[in-house]
């Protein structure tokens, strides 16, 4: 019963630690693109100002370099209202901390640590998971499935013989269908 119990401990810790390393990517990719646009816009239109200065072009690049410069400041303004930096941030402590979590699972079936010992981790994963939660509470189902897949191949590391306990089909075998935990094709 214990083993079992840490066991899917650390299964939703590999998902969310797939989850979180998924958020990352793509915060830093957002900001990543506001500095390239930032830098690069800038850079481009000073010197399309400079060298259109005094000619006919001159009204038409401002009126651009305006327009553009009013779009680099709206993106700034959503980049603060949607806290890319702090989800940055969270994405990084929740791939850190379910990391450890799969860890200590690892630990304590090999240890073979008792119930009584384990309370203090239980309360521990009881927190994290809330926090899991609260930042994927919007997430679409085929996030969360792909994130079981991975969660699978990464459970015990070499083991290709990893199955889904719902539909039992390999996440390396995937195949678009109906399975709620993977998203995989059921077995025929």
């Amino acid at each position: 019963m214990k083993n079992a119990r840490l066991k899917q401990i650390k299964m939703d810790a590999l998902s969310a630690r797939a989850l979180y390393r998924d958020r990352l990517f793509y915060f830093n990719s957002l900001k990543n693109i506001y500095m390239l646009i930032s830098i690069c816009g800038s850079i481009s239109f000073l010197g399309a100002l400079y060298i259109a200065h005094g000619t006919y072009f001159q009204n038409s690049i401002e009126f651009i370099s305006t327009i553009l410069s009013i779009i680099t400041i709206l993106y700034a303004v959503i980049t603060l209202i949607y806290k890319y930096d702090d989800n940055i941030i969270i994405s990084k402590n929740g791939i850190r901390n379910n990391t450890f979590i799969a860890s200590e699972v690892d630990s304590a079936i090999s240890t073979n640590k008792k119930e009584s010992e384990l309370q203090w981790f239980y309360r521990y994963v009881s927190q994290i998971d809330t926090e899991d939660n609260d930042f994927f509470s919007g997430l679409k189902i085929v996030h969360k499935q792909k994130a079981y897949r991975e969660a699978l191949k990464e459970s015990t590391i070499g083991n290709i013989e990893n199955l889904c306990a719902k539909c039992n089909r390999s996440p390396w075998d995937y195949e678009k269908g109906d399975c709620q935990l993977c998203g995989n094709k059921s077995k025929k």
